[in-house]
């Protein structure tokens, strides 16, 4: 059974909090995480999401940005994606040549059993 089931179409803030408090419980990251939910990411209007390092007031924090124009369950699928991505960012590992490589993956698979179940 899955520890987080979406309830609205799209994500309500609420429950991004939520499964946010979740992920980050059970895996932790490197830095805080912070969601944004923009209409264009990286200049265009056709990326679904990303994660990058930025710093807040001097604080490091990874940001996951899901693109806002996607729809359900698309948009959790996308947050999913980028936090497998912010479960493996390490300062050596900011420019990696092997974006989804196994320990993304491995991450991914174990984000999936929270939202999907066994």
């Amino acid at each position: 059974m899955a520890d987080f089931v979406p309830r609205s179409r799209p994500l309500k803030r609420s429950e991004v909090k939520k499964l946010l408090s979740l992920l980050q419980e059970r895996y932790p990251t490197l830095h805080p995480v912070r969601i944004e939910r923009p209409k264009i990411i990286d200049g265009s209007d056709k990326s679904f999401g990303e994660t990058e390092v930025r710093k807040f007031s001097g604080k490091t924090m990874l940001v996951i940005r899901v693109a806002a124009w996607l729809p359900y369950p698309a948009d959790w699928m996308v947050l999913i994606h980028e936090y497998a991505h912010a479960m493996n960012w390490r300062p050596a590992h900011q420019e990696n040549d092997e974006h989804h490589g196994p320990e993304w993956g491995l991450a991914e698979a174990k984000l999936w059993k929270i939202v999907g179940g066994d």
